[in-house]
């Protein structure tokens, strides 16, 4: 991706940043979900749809858990915290 940059006010700035993250999530071929602290799932982008074979719409009722194999279930809890104190790759 390739973004053309201006000399831009602050104002300006904050929306170029926002238009950049917007199209790195959009259009990245890896599954990002944002979710609540909870595991709620409050965005997903076009590879989650593939990858889940949801919808959007779908994914935003549902909790990571419910993505989760029976399995890896248990291991989430300590995810979810480590993300919270400096991330964590799913």
């Amino acid at each position: 991706m390739a973004i053309e940059y201006f000399d831009i006010d602050e104002h300006d700035d904050a929306r170029l940043v926002e238009g950049a993250c917007r199209a790195l999530f959009e259009h990245t071929r890896d599954i990002m979900l944002l979710m609540s602290t909870d595991g709620r799932i409050v965005l997903a982008n076009r590879a989650a749809e593939i990858a889940y074979q949801r919808t959007r719409e779908e994914l935003r009722t549902m909790d990571i858990r419910d993505l989760r194999s029976r399995e890896t279930r248990s291991a989430l809890a300590g995810q979810m915290q480590q993300a919270a104190r400096s991330g964590v790759l799913f």
